[in-house]
């Protein structure tokens, strides 16, 4: 995990990570924190899936063969063969193709984060009520007259523990080892939608993105009256504009839960994807965008063939701006697991190392404050789960993607 730009991780251990970091992003991304200017979402708002869907929407429709493209326009009037035009909706087709399969893996995580939590907070109450019942907790808890928390155990003196006593405490750390499972196999499902989403916005940048840029240049003017030079003209500051916005956003996201900052009284939101700021450049790209679609609209009704290309740019663009929130969304929930799973691991590592009843105690009751949010967190997987199943069936209700 990366934390060098996020100073408040860097000053905790792996017990406050574990503890506080869970509760406190889940809180953010289900819009529980002040001042969070996103739609909740784990990974895909609402309107970003809209806006994917579209994409996806249009793609399908486009033309899939050169025969389908030159029965459509005569692109020799613009000065672009059919071949090139047909390569790239191939390359548009290849791309959308994916998307089912990250839209799937997407809408089956919210579940199983929603199951994992219930068995964390199961097997994790299993192992305390393991340590509960080993004599060196029951021979303390005896001596402090049922009391064991932090105040007693603050007060009271420690008793070494028998070689007897250190084995049978040593022993549960294979009850660890189930839970540790458990949390590899949701990172590893989380690191495949993240590695998926990462493919999706990667073809955008390195591929779909320079070849639709490529064939716009190519694009010789049509119209005697040169109405769709000068509109194209007018869109050349608006994609200019655009491209701003865009690197503005990416410098807001940064590395590790950019703009945010953990701690025990909680979570404060000072920028990154969740701040004003990038609400601010979020609203400015949405007003480019529409600034822009109406110029293609209008070179549309002159060109079709001209129109078609600038919808595609257009689109490409959007997806392109997008996809850095899912990137982020999901690098931050993979993080979540990371930091857990080191927990767990070291949390292994000292119960082999547990040598007076104090230092029992004291490692069930971190324990404890380590699963205690999960409640909640299992009801905000469920809220965040619902909200995406709900955002696709309306979106496949409606029909439309305009």
């Amino acid at each position: 995990m990366t934390t060098k730009e996020n100073d408040s991780l860097q000053a905790m251990d792996a017990q406050q990570r574990a503890e506080f970091v869970p509760q406190q992003y889940f809180d953010v991304i289900s819009r529980r924190a002040d001042n969070n200017r996103m739609q909740p979402a784990l990974i895909f708002t609402a309107d970003n899936l809209r806006s994917i869907k579209r994409y996806v929407h249009y793609v399908l429709r486009l033309p899939k063969s050169i025969d389908e493209i030159n029965g459509t326009h005569d692109l020799s009037l613009i000065g672009i063969d059919a071949a090139q035009v047909d390569r790239l909706y191939t390359n548009l087709r290849t791309h959308v193709e994916t998307w089912d399969v990250l839209e799937r893996e997407t809408k089956s995580l919210g579940t199983r984060l929603e199951i994992f939590a219930s068995s964390f907070i199961t097997d994790g109450r299993t192992l305390i009520e393991k340590l509960e019942a080993t004599e060196a907790f029951r021979t303390l808890k005896a001596r402090l007259r049922d009391v064991v928390d932090e105040v007693s155990l603050a007060r009271s003196g420690f008793r070494v523990l028998g070689k007897g006593e250190r084995k049978q405490v040593a022993d549960l750390r294979s009850h660890l080892g189930i839970i540790a499972e458990d949390i590899a196999e949701v990172r590893q499902q989380i690191t495949a939608i993240k590695e998926r989403a990462q493919w999706f916005a990667d073809a955008v940048v390195r591929q779909l993105r320079p070849e639709t840029d490529a064939l716009n240049r190519q694009i010789k003017d049509i119209s005697p009256e040169k109405l769709v030079d000068d509109l194209r003209q007018r869109l050349t500051p608006l994609d200019e504009e655009i491209e701003k916005m865009d690197a503005s956003y990416q410098k807001l996201v940064g590395l590790a839960f950019t703009g945010l900052v953990f701690g025990p009284i909680g979570v404060a939101i000072t920028g990154g994807i969740y701040g004003a700021q990038a609400e601010g450049v979020r609203a400015a790209n949405n007003l480019l965008r529409r600034k822009r679609e109406t110029l293609v609209q209008q070179i549309e009704a002159i060109s079709p063939m001209v129109g078609v290309f600038e919808t595609t740019t257009l689109q490409i663009a959007d997806l392109k701006f997008r996809l850095t929130e899912v990137q982020t969304a999901a690098k931050n929930l993979e993080d979540v697991w990371n930091m857990l799973g080191v927990y767990v691991e070291q949390s292994g590592e000292e119960l082999e190392l547990i040598g007076t009843d104090i230092e029992l105690a004291t490692f069930m009751l971190r324990f404890e404050r380590v699963l205690r949010p999960w409640h909640s967190i299992r009801d905000i997987s469920s809220q965040l789960s619902k909200i995406f199943n709900e955002t696709v069936d309306e979106i496949s209700k409606e029909g439309t993607f305009s």
